[in-house]
């Protein structure tokens, strides 16, 4: 805990950093970081190697913690990629993680060609650290394009893939996972009992039951493989990537519209509103180099981000954000997996089942698992008035003045139309204006909420108490809520940024097939692969029992846990069993 107050308090107290990628240079002050700061090391459990269009890649990321070797996060984002052999980025996702580990997932399109790719997974702190990236070599089969140059090129040394890449599990684990039986029939239940052992086995785990390939595939790295291949090494750059110990960083500087190199950048406040939610903006300053930096909250996981520079003279600014810093990937280091003629009819048979399971989502829906949101205040705070409860007025200053308490309008000492809210115990400030947020996003020139039509308006909430957000204090503030909540779409201003932000995947409940009744659902296909796919498993002391049902999809099917225990230890095991 020492060493993250020590990391949080020297980023708090003064780091600058340049406009282009996601860097500073080392100093001094970049070492003591390294210094008190663990190294990271991420494991990706990922449900298969290879993949057709309309199939999802699913996987769970584990952090581990290099200092003492259990699953426990210092940063807050993990970063999941996937690149071709070109270095085509198909996805980057961003992946929240707590309590050491995170889970996401990628539905492959058939706009992605076939191909051989490479699934990569770090931190921002791990950048510094060299080649300590998780890798896994992932293929796509894209039957519904014609071209397959990608998998048909001549491998001077192509490997031999088993149809059934297997690990062998350790004699003490070989007894912490059992089956009922070998062989079941379609639509059956198959209970998984999953025990502690003689040891302590309590820990986070995942599990993935699927179809065992009858496709040639690339071996997948396990959690017991990787602990055991990884080694501590020194920073192997003079760039230093800050890590995100508190959420995903957003970082950015302002810079005059004029190009006048004398012009002051330090001590500008720059605000973070989200359009459509009733939060409170957040607001920073720059440093001397006009450079900034949010700490984005875990929870706050809008996308649509309105970045606004406030004050005197902000129209003689404009906002330029760090761009991304792509990895370098060398083409060699990628598998070099080939269709072979004799793939033809199962890669036919498999392409059908998709189809059809896809066909029939809406019956087998996933759940997106909703996050609480932090807004910054209590509802117990604030009043609120519904105009249609009361007779409409067309303008804003007639509505304040008939409806509105504790709220007016007022001439400031440039004559120009500003509002103001009673403070509580019925003070007044007059050299402190209140927010004004309309469908979330922050609105300085008071005459734009004056303007607009009060028929468009549903509501105006009125918060007396003062507000305090980074650099500035507000007295109070008016939250606007208009009819249809697209204000953001046609509110523009030259000093206002707006920008849709990669942010975290959204956590989700996977569907869980059961049959309570077989005749029933006899006329819904089931062609399922992916039997179960469990991201969060978590095992106390007296173990647990895993229910599903098979498929109409016969074949041998294996059962996959991984994951670590509360000491520390990886744990894979594979089971496998049969359909007919």
């Amino acid at each position: 805990m020492k060493k993250i107050s020590l990391l949080l308090g020297i980023m708090v107290l003064g780091f600058s950093f340049p406009a282009k990628g996601q860097w500073i240079p080392q100093s001094p002050s970049t070492d003591k970081i390294v210094e008190s700061t663990p190294p990271e090391q991420l494991y990706v459990h990922i449900n298969s190697t290879l993949f057709f269009p309309g199939e999802y890649l699913l996987y769970k990321v584990y952090t581990i913690d290099g200092s003492v070797g259990k699953v426990k996060n210092i940063s807050q984002i993990a970063n999941v990629e996937l690149i071709s052999e070109t270095g085509e980025q198909i996805f980057l996702q961003k992946v929240s993680l707590e309590n050491g580990v995170g889970q996401a997932d990628f539905f492959v399109p058939t706009t992605v060609p076939s191909g051989n790719y490479k699934l990569i997974a770090y931190t921002n702190w791990m950048r510094n650290f060299g080649d300590t990236f998780f890798t896994q070599d992932v293929v796509i089969i894209n039957p519904y394009q014609a071209q397959q140059k990608n998998l048909l090129k001549k491998r001077d040394n192509f490997p031999h893939f088993q149809d059934s890449p297997e690990f062998e599990t350790t004699r003490d684990q070989r007894n912490l996972m059992s089956l009922n039986k070998e062989v079941y029939g379609n639509r059956e239940k198959v209970p998984i009992e999953i025990s502690t052992g003689s040891g302590n086995r309590k820990g986070n785990y995942s599990l993935s039951v699927r179809k065992v390939s009858q496709l040639p595939a690339i071996e997948r790295v396990t959690a017991e493989q990787l602990v055991n291949s990884w080694q501590k090494v020194g920073v192997e750059s003079n760039k230093f990537f800050l890590p995100e110990v508190r959420g995903q960083v957003l970082k950015g500087r302002i810079i005059p519209v004029n190009g006048e190199t004398g012009a002051r950048l330090d001590d500008r406040h720059i605000s973070l509103s989200l359009p459509g939610e009733k939060m409170f903006p957040l607001i920073v300053a720059t440093d001397e180099d006009g450079r900034f930096f949010f700490n984005l909250d875990q929870k706050r996981i809008k996308e649509n981000i309105f970045l606004e520079i406030l004050g005197e003279g902000k129209e003689d600014f404009e906002i330029e954000l760090q761009k991304y810093e792509p990895l370098n990937f060398d083409p060699s280091q990628f598998s070099s997996y080939s269709l072979l003629p004799e793939m033809q009819e199962e890669i036919l048979k498999r392409s059908i089942f998709n189809q059809i399971e896809n066909a029939y989502f809406q019956v087998k829906p996933d759940t997106l698992v909703s996050a609480s949101r932090d807004t910054g205040f209590h509802k117990s705070i604030e009043v609120r008035y519904d105009l249609d409860d009361y007779k409409r007025f067309k303008t804003v200053p007639e509505t304040f003045v008939e409806i509105i308490g504790s709220a007016w309008i007022r001439r400031n000492e440039n004559g120009e139309r500003v509002f103001e809210v009673r403070g509580l115990g019925n003070s007044i400030n007059m050299e402190q204006l209140p927010m004004i947020l309309i469908d979330g996003v922050l609105i300085q020139e008071h005459n734009d909420l004056i303007e607009l039509p009060a028929q468009n308006i549903k509501s105006i909430s009125i918060i007396r108490k003062k507000i305090f957000r980074g650099p500035q204090i507000f007295q109070g503030a008016i939250l606007v809520q208009t009819n249809d909540e697209e204000f953001s779409n046609f509110y523009k201003k030259p000093y206002i940024t707006h920008i849709q932000l990669n942010r975290p995947e959204i956590k989700k409940k996977y569907f869980h097939q059961m049959y309570s009744d077989v005749n029933s659902e006899k006329r819904i296909p089931d062609y399922r692969y992916q039997l179960l796919w469990m991201p969060k498993l978590e095992i106390n002391g007296s173990g647990k029992t895993i229910e599903l049902y098979t498929s109409d999809v016969e074949g041998e099917f294996e059962v996959v846990l991984e994951g670590f225990t509360e000491e520390g230890d990886p744990v894979s095991i594979r089971k496998t069993f049969s359909v007919q």
